[in-house]
């Protein structure tokens, strides 16, 4: 019922609150061959006479957003002035930065952002740090920036200080490519659904949830992970969630532990020689994680799979890929990538108090939140309350008339 009131709020009056329920604009690409997830990304409050809007890559595990200066770039957003969109340049100084392995310079910006077309936000709004992305330079993601989403992100104190409760997102992927493929070469449909309360309309869906202390920088929960091959289980160890990677574990020694799997189900074959006419996945044990008591597990054919060349390999990838960009601490044991989302789905919340907690579901329904579907439910939902409001006063007139005609 609180929940219900609140949505109710939100959808009458939006001004300090960040809309419930809805699925944002999310797009995929592919470059040099590996495929990339972005939410869209709008400038300003809403109420501003110029609107622009741009596309980001999905990062939770840096804490900066990059954005491009269409002023000198055919993408991104004008901060010189020239249109009313709230974005200002701070500082002309050009630095520089590391955003997976590739060096890019930038200048220091800020702006009132905002991930919803539709939403309006008061006037009145701090505005956020962003990194604003020059010319002249390789980028990585084309015509896309970078939003930035870790505990303790920039966008995730601008919210923390601009809406009225906590602002959450549920993050769910989908694998659109066939899976004969290596690991970089995977596809994923990614919906991102802004502030879901399905965590407190249907509980039985939720099966872990852990508050992250206001200093945590990282998406990491202590946890266990059990493998088939025993020396590789990671015992009570931070494990990290990644938005950006593709594989469903990450581990020091990725190499290796395949090569210990496929010698198992292969009855001593590695690397070329273990292929599907001579390989038994049914010899491997399941890929258990163990988060707060609860555990999660995967099949072999969830974490293995057989490439063109019919050859066993395994999704997994290298930990380093995090740790070395400060994505995940360096004490670390393992980390988790899109193809665990793909059963396990997150949503990432960033609490009034400074605090963050991480949510794992076992399903989220995105089907019906779009906006007319939040409408439609909003009105219903009005109607309701304004049925109850009538009847409360039919009944008490009813209850007069009664008391005056025993008179």
């Amino acid at each position: 019922m609180v929940m219900s009131i609140i949505l109710l709020l939100g959808l009458i009056s939006c001004d300090n609150t960040m809309d419930y329920d809805v699925l944002l604009d999310s797009r995929y690409m592919e470059n040099n061959r590996r495929g990339y997830n972005s939410v869209s990304l709008y400038a300003g409050t809403g109420q501003e006479i110029d609107h622009q809007y741009t596309f980001a890559q999905i990062d939770i595990g840096h804490p900066y957003t990059i954005i491009g200066d269409l002023s000198v770039l055919d993408w991104g957003f004008l901060c010189d002035g020239s249109i009313d969109n709230s974005c200002e340049i701070i500082d002309d100084t050009v630095n520089e930065d590391f955003l997976n392995d590739f060096l890019y310079k930038y200048k220091k910006a800020k702006l009132k952002l905002r991930f919803d077309y539709y939403q309006t936000d008061e006037v009145e709004h701090e505005k956020v740090e962003v990194r604003l992305l020059g010319k002249s330079q390789k980028w990585f993601l084309d015509r896309w920036g970078s939003v930035g989403l870790s505990p303790k992100s920039e966008i995730g104190n601008y919210l923390r200080k601009s809406y009225l409760f906590n602002s959450s997102f549920g993050l769910k992927f989908k694998l659109v490519k066939k899976i004969d493929v290596n690991n970089e070469e995977l596809s994923f449909d990614s919906y991102i659904l802004q502030n879901p309360t399905v965590t407190d309309n249907k509980k039985e869906l939720v099966l872990v949830t852990k508050v992250l202390p206001a200093e945590a920088e990282f998406w990491a929960i202590n946890g266990d992970v059990d493998t088939s091959i025993p020396s590789f289980n990671v015992k009570d160890k931070p494990i990290c969630f990644s938005s950006t990677l593709n594989e469903i574990l990450l581990v020091p020694e990725p190499n290796e532990i395949c090569a210990e799997i496929q010698a198992l189900a292969c009855n001593g074959l590695t690397g070329a020689k273990c292929i599907k006419l001579n390989a038994n996945i049914s010899k491997l044990s399941k890929l258990t994680f163990t988060f707060e008591g609860t555990q999660l597990s995967f099949d072999p054919e969830e974490y293995t799979f057989f490439d063109k060349y019919g050859k066993l390999g395994c999704r997994f990838g290298m930990l380093a890929d995090l740790t070395n960009d400060l994505q995940c601490p360096v004490n670390a044991g393992a980390a988790v990538g899109k193809l665990f989302f793909l059963k396990y789905i997150p949503i990432i919340t960033f609490l009034k108090n400074g605090q963050s907690q991480l949510t794992l579901l076992k399903s989220l329904n995105v089907e019906f939140y779009t906006h007319v579907f939040r409408w439609i439910f909003g009105i219903c939902l009005l109607m309701g309350f304004v049925w109850m409001i009538v009847k409360f006063v039919l009944q008490n007139k009813y209850k007069k008339n009664a008391v005056y005609e025993t008179i």
